[in-house]
């Protein structure tokens, strides 16, 4: 069975405590100082959100490239109400969206929303973690998106954000070599054989390669095969076909069963009339 390893190492982790810039996070949040800080100094970001101006983005940059690890946002807010940002605002004021995105235009895909359900009613800062989310590869966006509820005059404060990913865990252990089938068994030279398999081991560290062989027993790599399926032209004579699977990880392969092909030379048949 394929095996996977137990370490995970950090892929990449992006912090923001906004107390140098607005860490070129875009929307219409504003960067502000002073004592009603998360942590009562230094900057964060903040919107008045009212029946006037019913809702809040907070994009960040890119925070990474991934590549399809485990992920997490970490952040500190707060709720208070306009304009002292001291007093923690009421049940009614709505609801903010934690998304991710390929792109600081979006599509969004929101993994946390804070309403009145977890929402921490308080004048002080709370901390949230998001459940862990799988982004596609590719780039990574932030998006903190709020709308207003029924009631209130708030400031939303953001602070000390951290978006970390895991790498994909490695394979380790002897790879599944899987069961190799083809098209056909026989037939003229030229025509197209096709080699398929399934059950074999995926993920992340493992390789394919077709080899050929014309006794079963001597095999050589066919060049440039290196995926999961083969097609090729077939050849006169008798050649075996099979996979070979790898784990880089570990380095250990493992072969799957063999297949033949019997090709015979089919010239031109003439019909009498």
């Amino acid at each position: 069975a394929m095996l996977f390893s137990n370490e995970i190492a950090a892929q990449f982790t992006y912090t923001q405590n906004f107390n140098t810039n607005n860490g070129s996070f875009t929307g219409d949040f504003a960067r502000f100082t002073g004592a009603t800080t998360c942590g009562g100094t230094g900057g964060a970001m903040r919107r008045n959100i009212y029946s006037g101006a019913a809702t809040g983005q907070l994009i960040s940059p890119s925070v990474g490239t991934s590549t399809g690890g485990s992920t997490t946002v970490t952040f500190d807010y707060k709720i208070a109400n306009w304009s002292a940002n001291t007093a923690g605002t009421g049940a009614g004021w709505g609801s903010f969206n934690v998304q991710y995105g390929s792109t600081a235009a979006g599509p969004w895909t929101t993994v946390f929303t804070v309403n009145g359900s977890n929402h921490v009613t308080s004048g002080s800062c709370a901390s949230f973690t998001t459940p862990s989310f799988t982004p596609p590869a590719g780039q990574l966006f932030i998006r903190f998106s709020a709308a207003f509820g029924t009631a209130g005059d708030y400031y939303l404060n953001f602070d000390n954000i951290s978006v970390n990913q895991l790498a994909p865990p490695t394979c380790s252990g002897q790879p599944n070599a899987g069961t190799v089938v083809s098209n056909t068994t026989s037939g003229c030279s030229g025509q197209t054989l096709t080699f398929s398999s399934s059950g074999l081991s995926v993920g992340l560290g493992i390789t394919y390669k077709w080899q050929s062989s014309p006794d079963n027993s001597n095999w050589a790599d066919i060049p440039l095969a290196t995926g999961t399926s083969y097609s090729t032209p077939s050849t006169i004579g008798l050649t075996y076909y099979r996979l070979v699977t790898t784990c880089s990880g570990s380095g250990l392969s493992n072969e799957s069963n063999s297949v033949s092909f019997s090709g015979v030379s089919c010239g031109s048949v003439n019909v009498p009339f």
